[in-house]
């Protein structure tokens, strides 16, 4: 009776067992520490609005590039339930990004301008008798760089070596705007010459959110990694010689990555 009694207990402590451990076995590849290395395709946008206090003109530019970016994530998940986990991390990129530059060339015909020289000596648009030619130049820079995120990726684990997982994060970047307005101009009393009207450069740190959809797959303690995100930061300004630059940011990204789960 006793080895029967102790037979039972035994088998019930085994099946309770069993019964208890398979319960979070589905995210055992994707639980714990893991780090990866990996590269951003990024289309980044820059909306620029140009106003100046002394005149009432402003101008607004939209523009965008392409980068290739690398860089480094690191991430630690946290198991729900069989199917479910959280993930809590970071990413930083190795290298800058790129926004697109503006440049704008006009050249107005002979006759049509009027040049002089103001008090300082400097080419000046006037009603003076000599007309000539003036070719307005502008050109607008953007980049970014030192772009870092922290996020929480809520995970659904499909089956032991896939799962899909949603991204929201929290995003911090440096972005530098650089523009410049060149004059050159002739005019019938030989005044030739060149001259920077405007010129300013200042860089912002700029934050917001973003938000992303991504796929991994395991490869027992390796994996491999595909997400996109969306990045959107608030709007920053500078004012310059009565000229006041403000600049808003936007990033598309698709990303590809590899790592290693502790």
């Amino acid at each position: 009776m006793n080895n029967k009694t102790t037979k039972i207990c035994c088998t019930l402590a085994l099946l309770a067992s069993v019964a208890a451990t398979p319960a979070f076995s589905q995210t055992k590849n994707f639980q714990g520490a893991m780090i990866g290395l990996g590269g951003n395709q990024t289309a980044a946008t820059t909306g620029t609005t140009i106003s100046s206090s002394a005149n009432s003109v402003t101008l607004k530019y939209d523009n965008g590039d392409y980068s290739t970016v690398p860089f480094v994530d690191a991430s630690y998940s946290i198991p729900l339930s069989n199917n479910f986990l959280l993930r809590v991390g970071g990413k930083y990129d190795f290298s800058k990004s790129k926004s697109g530059s503006i440049s704008t060339d006009v050249t107005a015909a002979v006759g049509t301008i009027a040049l002089d020289t103001d008090v300082n000596g400097d080419a000046d648009l006037t009603n003076d008798v000599n007309a000539g030619t003036i070719r307005e130049q502008i050109k607008l820079n953007y980049n970014y760089k030192d772009h870092y995120s922290i996020y929480v990726a809520p995970t659904f684990v499909l089956n032991n070596n896939s799962a899909f997982f949603g991204k929201i994060g929290w995003h911090t970047q440096k972005g530098t705007l650089k523009y410049t307005e060149t004059y050159t101009f002739a005019d019938a009393a030989d005044n030739d010459g060149t001259y920077t009207n405007t010129s300013a450069s200042a860089s912002k740190t700029f934050e917001g959110w973003g938000y992303g959809l991504g796929y991994i797959h395991s490869f027992g303690n390796a994996y491999v990694q595909l997400d996109a995100e969306f990045m959107d930061y608030d709007k920053k300004s500078f004012t310059s010689n009565n000229v006041t630059y403000s600049f808003k940011p936007e990033s598309l990204s698709a990303s590809i990555s590899v790592g290693y789960k502790f």
